[in-house]
């Protein structure tokens, strides 16, 4: 069976560690592609902490560090999308929170 796919399109994995000062934040756009199963809920985590609940809309852009309150240092984003049988399907993203 298809499986779920979460595929980030910005910022790049490829190029360097997406960094910002503390006071900045930067926007993680991703697509959903459901596999055979809907996806029911997709949640946003940083640093294995539940970030944002948010939507199932497959075409999505989510604010990291929008309230300016992730520490100085290097940090991971995750994805997780759950479909309806209770599958999980998760994404990463390093990023660094730098000082001016």
């Amino acid at each position: 069976a298809p499986a779920n796919i979460i595929t980030i399109n910005s910022p790049l994995k490829e190029s360097a560690t997406t960094r910002i000062y503390g006071d900045q934040f930067f926007n993680l756009r991703f697509t959903l592609s459901p596999g055979q199963d809907e996806i029911t809920s997709v949640n946003l985590y940083i640093d294995g902490k539940l970030a944002k609940i948010l939507s199932n809309d497959t075409e999505q852009s989510v604010a990291i560090n929008d309230e300016n309150d992730i520490l100085i240092g290097t940090h991971t984003a995750e994805l997780e999308a759950v479909d309806v049988k209770g599958k999980k399907t998760r994404k990463s993203l390093p990023f660094e929170v730098i000082a001016r």
